[in-house]
């Protein structure tokens, strides 16, 4: 399962993930980047919400922020996979990083979603969110706990060591590809690793 991985301070977002495709923002995959500057990470099976995802996209893509753009996705997959989720095979993680006004002052936001806990709607305080692949990089991510003063480059970095981190304990489990974006409220711009 790949990683995926959200970090936050007061006027950004760092996004991460390991992908199978070079594209910086494909129609569908792990990292889906939309006009609206949100990024929908996708870890698990992707397969089960490749037709809810894309269906929605036109949506989506109209929504004004982050927060809209999550419960879009929340209420399609509570009425698409939630009632039958004991056939779902395998576990699904979304996190929706993004801005929404909030006071007049568009602010990065973070939300995030499991099918093993139904697809619950959490909206994230923390300064950092991962779903997938996990296990590695959770002393990283409890190390430095408030990134609020941390600039873009330094999370930058620290992204990148917890992907570092998930390949060295599973190597064979990693995808070929590595993403990671900045997500300000006015550009969004991804980079892709091999």
């Amino acid at each position: 399962m790949p990683l995926i991985l959200a970090i936050r301070n007061n006027n950004a977002i760092v996004v991460a993930c390991d992908s199978s495709d070079a594209d910086p923002s494909p129609a569908f995959g792990e990292c889906i980047v939309l006009p609206n500057h949100a990024v929908i990470l996708i870890a698990g099976n992707l397969a089960a919400v490749k037709g809810l995802v894309t269906d929605l996209m036109p949506e989506l893509k109209r929504q004004p922020g982050a927060a809209e753009v999550a419960q879009l996705i929340h209420a399609q997959l509570n009425l698409s996979i939630v009632p039958d989720i004991d056939q779902l095979k395998g576990r699904v993680e979304f996190i929706i990083a993004g801005f929404d006004e909030i006071h007049r002052e568009l602010l990065p936001s973070m939300y995030y979603m499991d099918s093993a806990q139904t697809f619950d709607f959490v909206i994230v305080q923390q300064h950092s969110v991962a779903g997938g692949a996990t296990a590695a990089i959770t002393a990283l991510l409890n190390s430095q706990h408030d990134f609020s003063e941390q600039n873009i480059d330094q999370m930058q970095v620290l992204a990148k060591e917890c992907i570092s981190a998930t390949k060295l304990k599973w190597p064979l489990a990693v995808l070929p590809y590595v993403k990671i974006g900045v997500v300000a409220a006015d550009h969004t711009r991804i980079q892709i690793f091999q």
